[in-house]
């Protein structure tokens, strides 16, 4: 598996060397994009989403519906990008665990600053 952005654009897959083209035939590129709020599956596939990371969360005090609860808030924060999503979870779940609160929250989420490179949100989507 290859992962990154703008993967077929990378020296590995673009080019015109036998060996890349080689490399570029055995590949199958599956673009990913952030999701929309436009788009009802979008929307659909967010919640699944949030639910699974929610199952998966090792808090003593989590609760069901502790992050679909605040599904609105964290697509905003995100702009619907699992990565950006996964990286705030991430910190608000160890803060929760450092504060000794076991929970995620809109406190704790709003205490979380994302990285510089995540996107800033987008009213159009």
């Amino acid at each position: 598996m290859y992962a990154g952005i703008d993967c077929e654009l990378t020296s590995i897959l673009a080019g015109s060397s036998g060996a890349t083209r080689s490399t570029a035939g055995r590949c199958e590129l599956h673009k990913v994009t952030s999701y929309s709020r436009k788009r009802a599956i979008d929307r659909k596939r967010w919640l699944s989403d949030l639910a699974g990371i929610e199952q998966e969360l090792a808090l003593l005090d989590a609760r069901p519906g502790m992050l679909v609860g605040l599904e609105d808030y964290l697509f905003e924060r995100t702009a619907g990008v699992l990565g950006s999503l996964s990286e705030l979870v991430r910190k608000a779940a160890n803060r929760a665990i450092s504060t000794e609160t076991e929970r995620i929250t809109l406190e704790v989420l709003e205490s979380v600053r994302l990285n510089h490179g995540s996107p800033r949100p987008d009213p159009d989507l």
